[in-house]
């Protein structure tokens, strides 16, 4: 008799039912957490990036990528293939250069390097002018693994760890290593995206239907939270420069942390070198106080004419040359070493007055250089330390070696050269990169009515000047437009910043009067460089001196093509210690005539400073002469370019975006905790008998698999009786099932080590 092959059918449980609330939540939420942990790296170092690109792309692959899971849910295999291919697609797109990616690659490597990460190789990548549509391109091409994964995740009900780590990245770029912080909405977005990850995970093991149910009560919930967190930290008061300035004073008075201090340190060697100096960013900042270098001079004591050494030391670490959108940067149109003179057998080299020692204790790639270095002769015995031949004083920046100490043959005043000492190459960047000033702020300041009779006749040509009297007249005058306070405010993003300080600021520091100066002198034909770097005061010869992060400070060179770059201070207070350096230096040694200064008593802007402001007053030193108070400069980066300042009294605190996201995570975990408690607890006491008894044996089920054992025999005995039977159990069966399993977790729990025991208990346990 012929048998017939029976055919069985495979009934698949409800849990694993793909319903249409499935599809839709899977696509929208992977294309929420893609978009926004994408966007909060850009908006981090204020990325351009099409957003429209970014965020079609990413829902188009979502949604292929949650058909793929869907289709392919009776072999399992090609999703984990998937995943395995998404970030070799990935690489490919980008090694081909597929829309430009890999340039928005180099785009954004070279931000990361610039002003997070200092220890990436720096390659061959650089920064791009337009790079909103290849950013666009190369986010959606990293997000194609946490896409896979996301949606991996949520259409097969996996755990959520998976999904999370593949968006780490994103988030370490985006807060660590600096200071600076990502745009509010993207943050919210992040986290209401996680938080809803976080809720899944707990309800993910109950059938389809009723977890659909589930979720959209806690997504209800979800955004309400994201509701209320919007009414009490509003879009309009988050501001990612006074989150950043908040954590910098926090840092600052966790003085017993050496480990904190430390790591401080090595960020703070990371802005300093930076390449940029967004003036929007320079605010009202507290910094830690720390060592950053200790140096010692020593005075030429057969230097003819010698005479006693000033107590002052100006210690540059680099200037810029372009500035742009309130931007200052290190151009790279500065020529090489070898095309900065003209060809000489030997240049004209003088006797040095000090010999100065640095001892750094910051880990920096640039030399931190005094004034003045080019052309001198060595005090002492050359050593391996000296500092020759590479003309420091004349490069933007300079860069060092692997060693932290270094020794320079220095001068109070530069040494005089005829003018053809320069190159045609070097004087044309001089004359070209040197002397611009963007077009809009040329005409915001010719606008604005703010500049003084004087300097228009010079501008104008109506009036002449020499260089050395310009240079005087600008300092004198941008020295007097408004008090010095270190607590001065953050310029709004939207005005020039030069025009923002001399029209409509009551006070400024260091950055707003060098910036400003530079332009001005640029606006006259002085070719001149915004610098950043030390004063130093009470440096006694032969005496250590400790230079300290609250010695930085910003200030200015011009270019005098008998001198060279030559330094200048418009800081008010500084005067005095600059005069040992500056033109008005140069004119008493070498004998140069100078004009008096013009009459500013008709300027725009009063010169005295208001009774209710702070302005530095000179000190007395020990030779009776007056010693300017040291006044602070700026942290260089691009992002966030936060400046040492007094803490302002009275200010109205807010609560850090930190502490928000702190909060709203503990949020989430005790929200779905009660969610996940309450759900058992539902189970446990409503229906009957059976599916009570049905609810218990699930939950022990469940605790004994954390635990890597098995429910009682007995208890799965009554649970398949409650399954299976007709009739009801008794309430004793009930009774006997619960204690039974509460007896054998009790063993399985004293098998298990402590921690994995409490980790369980925290994450799934339920009092019974």
């Amino acid at each position: 008799m012929r048998k017939e092959k029976i055919k069985t059918r495979i009934l698949r449980p409800e849990n694993e039912k793909v319903t249409r609330f499935t599809y839709l939540f899977s696509i929208l939420l992977t294309t929420l957490l893609s978009v926004s942990f994408s966007l909060m790296l850009t908006s981090t170092y204020d990325l351009e990036v099409s957003n429209d690109t970014l965020i079609i792309g990413v829902l188009l692959f979502s949604v292929g990528a949650t058909l793929f899971h869907v289709k392919t849910r009776k072999r399992p295999w090609m999703s984990i293939l998937l995943i395995i291919l998404a970030p070799i697609l990935s690489f490919l797109l980008i090694a081909m250069d597929f829309g430009d990616s890999r340039s928005g690659f180099g785009h954004l490597f070279w931000n990361l390097r610039e002003y997070s990460f200092r220890n990436l190789p720096s390659g061959t990548f650089k920064r791009s002018r337009d790079p909103s549509e290849m950013l666009a391109m190369l986010l959606l091409f990293l997000n194609f693994l946490p896409i896979a994964v996301t949606s991996w995740v949520l259409v097969r009900r996996k755990n959520v760890f998976f999904s999370l780590l593949t968006y780490v990245p994103f988030l370490v770029g985006s807060v660590a290593l600096n200071y600076m912080f990502p745009s509010q909405v993207w943050c919210v977005l992040a986290i209401t995206g996680v938080i809803t990850l976080v809720i899944f995970h707990n309800l993910r093991h109950g059938d389809a239907r009723s977890t659909d149910r589930k979720m959209l009560s806690a997504l209800a919930a979800v955004l309400a939270v994201t509701m209320v967190v919007g009414m009490i930290y509003p879009l309009k008061s988050y501001d990612k420069q006074e989150v950043a300035q908040r954590d910098l004073y926090l840092i600052k008075h966790a003085k017993a942390n050496e480990f904190l201090t430390d790591m401080f340190r090595r960020f703070y060697s990371m802005f300093r070198n930076s390449s940029k100096d967004d003036m929007t960013k320079q605010g009202d900042t507290e910094l830690p106080e720390f060592l950053v270098m200790r140096i010692t001079r020593n005075a030429n004591m057969s230097y003819p004419d010698f005479h006693r050494s000033p107590l002052y030391l100006y210690i540059k670490t680099a200037s810029r040359d372009t500035y742009e959108d309130n931007t200052w940067y290190v151009s790279e149109s500065e020529p090489d070493m070898d095309h900065i003179f003209n060809d000489y057998d030997e240049i004209p080299s003088g006797p040095a007055m000090y010999h100065l020692k640095v001892h750094s204790y910051v880990d920096s790639d640039v030399l931190n250089i005094p004034y003045y270095t080019d052309f001198f002769e060595p005090v002492n015995v050359r050593n391996a330390n000296l500092i020759t031949d590479v003309y420091p004083n004349v490069r933007q920046r300079q860069m060092a070696g692997e060693r932290d100490e270094y020794e320079y043959s220095i001068s109070d005043i530069p040494l005089r050269h005829d003018e053809d000492l320069w190159s045609r190459q070097y004087l044309d960047y001089v004359n070209g990169s040197c002397t611009y000033v963007p077009e809009k702020t040329v005409n915001a300041l010719l606008e604005s009515n703010i500049l003084p009779k004087w300097f228009l006749d010079v501008y104008n040509g109506e009036t002449q000047m020499t260089d050395y009297d310009k240079i005087r007249a600008v300092s004198e005058y941008v020295s007097k437009l408004c008090p010095y306070d270190e607590a001065t405010s953050y310029p709004p993003a939207d005005q020039d910043f030069v025009v923002w300080f001399m029209t409509q600021s009551k006070t400024g520091y260091c950055v707003h009067y060098a910036t400003t100066a530079v332009i001005l002198l640029r606006m006259l034909g002085v070719p001149a460089r915004y610098v950043t770097g030390y004063m130093v005061d009470t440096l006694n010869n032969g005496y250590e001196k400790d230079v300290l992060t609250e010695d930085a400070h910003a200030w200015f060179e011009v270019f005098l093509p008998e001198f060279g770059w030559v330094m200048g201070d418009a800081t008010p207070g500084n005067s005095y210690a600059a005069s040992h350096f500056d033109v008005r230096a140069i004119s008493d040694h070498y004998d140069i005539d100078l004009a008096p200064l013009p009459d500013m008593s008709d300027d725009p802007r009063p010169t005295s400073a208001p009774s209710d402001s702070t302005t530095p007053t000179p000190t007395t030193s020990p030779d009776r002469t007056p010693t300017p108070v040291t006044t602070m400069g700026p942290l260089d980066k691009e992002k966030g370019t936060p400046t040492p300042s007094a803490k302002k009294s009275g200010e109205k605190k807010s609560i850090p975006v930190f502490w928000i996201i702190v909060l709203l995570m503990v949020a989430a975990v005790c929200l779905s905790r009660l969610i996940y408690d309450r759900r058992w607890k539902k189970a446990f006491q409503s229906g009957s008998t059976n599916e009570r008894a049905r609810a218990y044996f699930r939950y022990f089920a469940l605790i004994s698999r954390k635990l890597k054992g098995r429910p009682s025999a007995r208890s799965a005995f009554i649970a398949q009786k409650a399954a299976f039977s007709n009739q009801e159990i008794s309430e004793n069966e009930l009774k006997m099932l619960i204690s039974c399993g509460k007896k054998e977790l009790d063993a399985l729990i004293k098998k298990r080590p402590w921690y994995k025991r409490w980790a369980v208990l925290i994450l799934y346990g339920v009092k019974i």
